[in-house]
This record gives structure tokens, C-alpha cells and sequence, in this order.
């Protein structure tokens, strides 16, 4: 096909599979961490136990992934799952997700070498956004490394509605079907990731080049592919509703909100404040503002045109930021997580790679080259350090206590009678020197739906004799 070819052609002629090896090295130094086979986190465990002990497993996922608008993800998360026998192989779908990171820096690596940047800044500044929160979620999560797909479908899709204005009218057709059904097939894995979509697409726009005619007609084509992928999605959605019934589903993810200014304060509050904080985890207000004043100033001195060219460019940054939130946005829960905000993070990186570049060519343009590209190779270093730090600390040491305290307690280490109930950490008791909504810090057994089946994990390790302490254990936390 077409859109093949094109891909195809791009990655023999630069030999990306270099570039790929490159980020493919980062990423395994900087997450590390999380190749440990002696943990998992939070829903592994329950996944893994519906897979271990229900036949109707597939069936039981692919409801629950339908009521959340997602039933590409039951098919993907369910192959996953039945390769799983034991916590300790949850390393391997660690290690696709921390492949498939890579896969996503070279893919924004791509888009920004085709429309300008240098290799070493965009080398690095793609790297930078694969150390957002979000993806230290994704790496250390297992169930959670499924939800990088939709951002490799987004990329697909950016790339065939990029080239709409350059290939005939059929190819054109052809490639406008393939690039709406890559981005269908993204939003039915993970809403949120699938808004990679809006990432990859502001490096097409906002570029060295001011705002033009092409730019105006190429905004249109990437609304009008998002537009018709999102409303099929909602159109799927409804149906499962309507099919399954609402009961397993959260309200407020039963349908759109109707308090638009109460969405906009929540938004302005709350997500927006942490990813303006780039890579600290304890967010600030005031860390906020001056990220985001340092973005505007240096955006405007990073665009080309004139005044009216500027502003209408920095109104378009505004306008991705925004729809990178769009499924937190149009629902009516207002509930924020780092996993919903990788895209607007993301994209928060790339402008702040832009304006750092916009300082650079308006304040030292004979050494634009050499600062732009020791800057924001030198970002990118301390982005890996922080992720690698955070994934270390909050997430797999303390998963790993937690785990090795449980197994203790199971195998009777702690007496009798915390061998029979064993002793839970709560969401303040965590191992971790603090904890960041249901992600970082949290220990897995703070979750309500956790315990038994990380229980019953535990004591098939095992190999209990049936009906012994360790069923016993089992059955009193059902």
C-alpha cells in the first residue's frame, strides 16, 4: 500500500533502526529499574489472577474494556495475559513497554527532523519526552505498558494525514481511510495516549516555518480525521451501553460533562499545574507559572511572521494543549491521573524545547547551534535521571517491600495469626517517601479489589496443599 511505502522508503533512506538502537539503549539505562521480576503493581495482580483461575477470563475483559470504550484493549491486554504464569514474567510486558517508549521517541524524532530541527536537539528532546510522568507510569506499570500502542497508531495516523496535500487524489482517499481507522484503533486501546495524536501533529505545525495557507488546510485535514475516529469511537461506546448495561462503569465515565466552567477550573487546578511542572512529581503553583511564562515568551520568539502570524500560532498551542486532554476534558469525571496526562505533558516538553530554541536564536544567533543543541541534550539528561529516580523509588522498591512482606507473612515468618490475615499496608503506610494519586508511592494492597487475588498469586507460588493456611488466607479476603 501506500502509506507503506512512504514509511518504508523514510526509514531505509535515514537508517532508523540506528537512530532506534540509540533510544532503544536510553531507555533500558533510564528504566532499569523495572526489568525486576520481583514485583508487580496494583491491577497486574488482579489481571493475572482473572487469567489464572476464570474460564470466561476473555469474556469478563472484553465487557469491562467495552464500558470503558476500549475493546481493542481486551484483545491486546488478553494476549498479554495468557502468556503471564507468575508475577516474576510481568518483566518481560515491562520490557515491550520500555521498547515500545522507544519506538514513540523515534517516531517524534522523525516528524521533527523533517520539519527542521537538528539532529542532537531533536534527538534529545524526543528522548525528554519519553521521561514525562506518564510514561514512568507506563514502564513501571505491567497492564499499564499496553497503553503505549495507541501513541504508535497516532504517529501512523499524523504521517498519512501529513502527506494528504502531496499525493494523488486516490492515494489521497486511500491513505484518509487508513489514517482515521490507525486513529480509531488507538482510541479504542486507551483514550488518553491515543492524544499522542495532537503531540506529533504540533511538531507539523509549529515548526521553523510561519503560519501559511498549507498549514491552515493541514490543521483542517488532522481535525477532520480526529473527528470522524472520535465520534465512531463514541458511536461503539454507546452501543456496548446500551449491550452490556452501565452497572460496571463509573459514573462519571457514563457520559459527557454539562459544567463546562467547573471542568475548566478543574483542569486549570489540577492537570495542568502538574504538567507545567514537567518532571516534579510534587507539584507547585508557582513552578507552574513560571514554566508557563517562560513557554509564551519564548514560543513567541520561536515562531516566524509577524505579530498577527505569532499570535495566531501561539493560539494553536494553546488549542493541542487543550485537545491532548480532550477524554479528561469531556467527560464529567474529574479525576486526574499522570497516566491521562503523558500527551499534554509531552507536548509541554516540545514546547519548552521550542522556546529554549527561541531564546537561543534571538539572544545568541552565532552560537544558536552549539548552546540549542548542548541545552537541550544536557534537558534530556537530567529528564532520564529524574525518571530513573522516580521509577526506583516510588514504584519498584517499594512494590518489591511490600510483595516480600506479604510472602513473609503468608509463609507464617510473622506468626500465626498474620499468617492466617496477614497485616496490609495502607495508602499512608507506604514504603515510598510519598505517594501521587493511585501511581506513584501507592502500595498495591491500599486498593480494595487487590488483595485476594495478589493472595491467591502468592499461594499458588507456592504450591500450598489443598485447603491448607494458605487457601484459608485466600478465602478470608474474598
Amino acid at each position: 500500500m501506500v502509506f507503506m511505502q512512504l514509511l518504508t522508503q523514510q526509514a531505509l533512506g535515514s537508517k532508523l533502526w540506528v537512530v532506534y538502537a540509540i533510544f532503544l539503549a536510553f531507555a533500558i539505562l533510564c528504566y532499569s529499574p523495572v526489568l525486576s521480576p520481583g514485583y508487580a503493581f496494583s491491577d497486574d495482580f488482579y489481571h493475572l489472577a482473572m487469567f489464572t483461575r476464570m474460564q470466561d477470563c476473555y469474556q469478563e475483559l472484553m465487557n469491562c474494556s467495552c464500558l470503558e470504550g476500549r475493546p481493542v484493549l481486551a484483545i491486546i491486554l488478553g494476549l498479554a495475559m495468557s502468556q503471564m504464569h507468575c508475577i516474576a514474567d510481568f518483566a518481560y510486558l515491562r520490557l515491550l513497554g520500555i521498547c515500545a517508549a522507544a519506538a514513540v521517541a523515534l517516531c517524534a524524532y522523525t516528524l521533527m527532523t523533517a520539519n527542521g530541527w537538528h539532529k542532537l536537539p531533536a534527538g534529545g528532546l524526543s528522548l525528554a519526552c519519553i521521561c514525562v510522568p506518564g510514561f514512568q507510569v507506563y514502564t513501571s506499570w505491567s497492564v499499564a505498558a499496553t497503553f503505549i500502542i495507541p501513541m504508535l497508531t497516532a504517529f501512523l495516523s499524523v504521517k498519512l494525514t501529513n502527506n494528504l496535500g502531496t499525493i494523488s487524489t486516490t492515494s489521497a482517499r486511500i491513505c484518509f481511510v487508513c489514517a482515521v481507522l490507525a486513529q480509531f484503533f488507538g482510541i479504542a486501546i486507551y483514550q488518553p495516549t491515543a492524544m499522542f495524536y495532537w503531540f506529533f501533529a504540533s511538531i507539523c505545525l509549529l515548526n521553523f516555518d510561519s503560519w501559511s495557507k498549507e498549514k491552515t488546510k493541514k490543521c483542517f485535514n488532522f481535525l477532520l480525521v480526529f473527528g470522524i475516529a472520535a465520534i465512531a469511537e463514541l458511536v461503539v461506546f454507546e452501543i456496548a451501553k446500551h449491550a452490556i448495561g452501565t452497572n460496571g462503569l463509573l459514573p462519571g465515565r457514563s457520559h459527557l460533562t454539562l459544567n463546562v466552567i467547573e471542568k475548566a477550573k478543574w483542569f486549570a487546578t489540577g492537570p495542568l499545574i502538574d504538567s507545567l511542572n514537567l518532571n516534579r512529581l510534587q507539584s507547585s503553583p508557582k513552578v507552574a507559572f513560571m514554566v508557563a511564562m517562560f513557554l509564551l515568551s519564548g514560543l513567541a520568539l520561536f515562531f516566524r511572521g509577524g505579530l498577527l502570524s505569532r499570535t495566531l500560532q501561539l493560539g494553536v498551542a494553546g488549542a493541542l494543549l487543550l485537545l491532548c486532554y480532550l477524554p479528561n476534558l469531556a467527560i464529567a469525571e474529574s479525576f486526574a491521573t499522570y497516566r491521562t496526562q503523558s500527551a499534554m505533558a509531552a507536548i509541554i516538553f516540545f514546547y519548552f524545547g521550542a522556546a529554549f530554541t527561541g531564546f537561543v536564536q534571538t539572544f545568541l544567533p552565532k552560537c544558536t547551534a552549539t548552546i540549542g543543541s548542548t541545552g537541550l541534550i544536557a534537558f534530556c539528561l537530567v529528564n532520564l535521571i529524574a525518571a530513573h529516580v522516580h521509577v526506583q523509588t516510588l514504584f519498584v522498591t517499594p512494590q518489591i517491600l511490600e510483595l516480600d512482606l506479604l510472602r513473609a507473612q503468608i509463609r507464617g515468618e510473622f506468626g500465626p495469626t498474620l499468617q492466617k490475615k496477614p497485616l496490609l499496608l495502607t495508602r499512608e503506610e507506604s514504603f515510598a517517601p510519598y505517594s501521587r494519586y493511585d501511581e506513584f508511592g501507592l502500595p498495591s494492597m491500599a486498593q480494595t479489589w487487590v488483595p485476594e487475588p495478589a493472595y491467591y498469586l502468592l499461594s499458588h507460588e507456592a504450591s500450598p496443599p489443598k485447603g491448607g493456611i494458605a487457601a484459608t488466607t485466600v478465602n478470608s479476603f474474598k
